[in-house]
């Protein structure tokens, strides 16, 4: 690769990255006002509430890996699918157990039954986030900018587009909930499905 091309490559990524980001926080950013404004200080309190609770307990999940990750595999290829299954086995416990202890200490905590069923569901977050990072290796390893920067533009939609219309019907903290853990496990489904094809 010329220097010229490792320039134009490097622009081309970049381009690729900072696009999609900047898609995904206007999106973002929109979508925090609507539900911030249907769902009012009580609902969309509680949702913030339960992330910020579970968010406590991801430092089990050892989230952090995925630089660790990149430089152990960068120099070998080969690998990458032999170390990944186990660190992605290996994390997963943790973020199992990260999930458990999030919903054991918020019984001890709220003696509220819809914040420990809203705990109960956004603590799976922590489980497929968690996997999601690790399976996201494989684009970064091979340069593969493109895939990420358009998958994290999908993953924003996949949460954004139906939380927004089940807000819209039904003003409650369980849309936030419900829908972004199951967009963070179909996350799983894009990236598995895209990085290693």
């Amino acid at each position: 690769m010329t220097e010229k091309q490792f320039v134009l490559t490097g622009f081309k990524n970049a381009t690729y990255l900072i696009g999609a980001n900047l898609l995904s926080q206007v999106f973002g950013f929109v979508f925090t006002l609507y539900v911030a404004r249907r769902l009012g200080p009580s609902e969309y309190g509680l949702f913030n509430s339960v992330s910020a609770f579970v968010g406590l307990f991801s430092f089990l999940t050892f989230s952090g890996y995925q630089k660790v990750l990149i430089r152990r595999i960068s120099g070998a290829l080969q690998d990458i699918e032999k170390v990944l299954q186990s660190v992605i086995a290996f994390t997963a416990f943790m973020s199992l157990l990260a999930v458990i202890a999030a919903n054991l200490v918020s019984f001890f905590i709220y003696n509220e039954s819809k914040i420990h069923i809203l705990v109960a569901i956004y603590a799976f977050t922590l489980l497929f986030n968690n996997i999601n990072t690790q399976l996201m290796v494989v684009p970064y390893c091979h340069k593969k900018m493109q895939f990420i920067a358009y998958a994290s533009l999908l993953q924003r939609l996949i949460y954004i587009i139906p939380a927004a219309i089940c807000v819209s019907v039904n003003p409650s903290a369980y849309c936030l909930v419900f829908f972004y853990t199951i967009s963070t496990f179909l996350n799983i489904s894009i990236t598995y499905f895209f990085a290693w094809r």
